[in-house]
């Protein structure tokens, strides 16, 4: 859902929300072109995703981005935030943080648990 024009001002806040559910055993079998494979593993068997993007709408095209992800079941969470803007014609700076909270060690993101990162970029375009 988007809520056009907040504050007076151009902006346009983006709602989102999404329900992750995957309720297939550990077992079950894809049977594809006549091949026979397990289904894909997933780390989101049975989440919660909430997020926003503001888009500013201004002739720098500044827009950001964040959610978060909870695991239903062990609490686990996950957020990200982006954020970008051109500077000039040739120029755009990109901010991009991929956060971890409370991963439950049996969870399949147990792997990047340890993985925070905050990346700052800038691009020059010609």
């Amino acid at each position: 859902y988007t809520v056009y024009q907040i504050f007076n001002k151009p902006w346009d806040l983006g709602l989102l929300a999404e329900y992750l559910y995957d309720g297939r055993d550990d077992g079950f079998v894809v049977e594809t072109f006549g091949l026979t494979s397990a289904a894909p593993f997933t780390a989101f068997q049975n989440d919660v995703f909430t997020g926003a993007r503001l888009a500013f709408n201004d002739t720098q095209d500044t827009s950001m981005l964040a959610g978060v992800s909870v695991d239903a079941d062990d609490s686990s969470l996950s957020m990200f935030v982006e954020a970008e803007r051109r500077l000039g014609q040739n120029w755009t700076a990109e901010l991009e943080s991929r956060l971890f909270f409370n991963v439950d060690p049996a969870n399949l993101a147990a792997s990047v648990r340890n993985d925070d990162f905050l990346t700052f970029r800038l691009t020059r375009y010609f």
